[in-house]
């Protein structure tokens, strides 16, 4: 029921869109969705991204506009070569690997994502692909190490708290990729989190982005 890390004690925030929102991210590697959701496996990543042209090129569209409000420096070769290869190790081939490692480039550009998180994200989710969703000790284990992370990162409580509240609302402007994290659990992951929350943090900083 987890969709994404709530700083509440011992909590996770379910932050799943209502019944008629769009299906699950269509690209990184995660556990197995039903074939209709189409969900994207963000390292081993899933099925390809919806033939139908439609859905593509409003998913294309969104995109762009949210990358538009993320303020991060282009990725370079690395990325698409990490998520080539993760999708091929998932068991994909040919034009399908290429499509779902377009699909999440795009997500991670939609997200302002850091290259070095981004290959980092990659193998989580391929890890997840591979294994299958965390067991409830070890997402309990996770959120402990997210508390951890962003006061690290954010250098107090208050302001760990607040980069968590910036995350939150980060992942929600992208119903597809807030149903893949609930699909995954890896809305809980310590280090999905933080790249979330750094992304989030740093377009808010920009100017670039105001939370709803």
């Amino acid at each position: 029921m987890a969709a994404f890390y709530d700083n509440s004690p011992g909590m996770v925030d379910d932050l799943t869109p209502p019944p008629a929102a769009p299906a699950a991210p269509a690209a990184p590697p995660a556990a197995a969705t039903p074939p209709a959701s189409n969900t994207a496996d963000m390292s081993a990543p899933p099925a390809p991204p919806p033939a139908d042209a439609a859905e593509v090129k409003a998913r294309g569209s969104l995109v762009e506009t949210l990358a538009a409000q993320a303020d991060a420096m282009p990725h370079g070769s690395e990325v698409v070569v990490h998520l080539g290869r993760a999708a091929e190790a998932a068991g994909l081939a040919g034009d399908d690997a290429a499509a779902v490692a377009s699909e999440w480039a795009g997500t991670f550009k939609a997200h302002g994502i850091a290259a070095n998180d981004a290959v980092q994200l990659v193998d989580i989710g391929a890890s997840i692909h591979r294994d299958g969703p965390p067991d409830e000790a070890t997402e309990v284990e996770w959120l402990r190490e997210v508390d951890e992370r962003l006061r690290r990162e954010f250098g107090s409580a208050e302001a760990a708290d607040r980069a968590a509240d910036l995350a939150r609302a980060w992942v929600q402007r992208d119903a597809r990729l807030l149903a893949w994290l609930e699909a995954t659990r890896l809305g809980s992951h310590p280090r999905v989190v933080l790249a979330l929350a750094k992304a989030a943090h740093t377009a808010h900083k920009a100017g670039k982005w105001q939370p709803k």
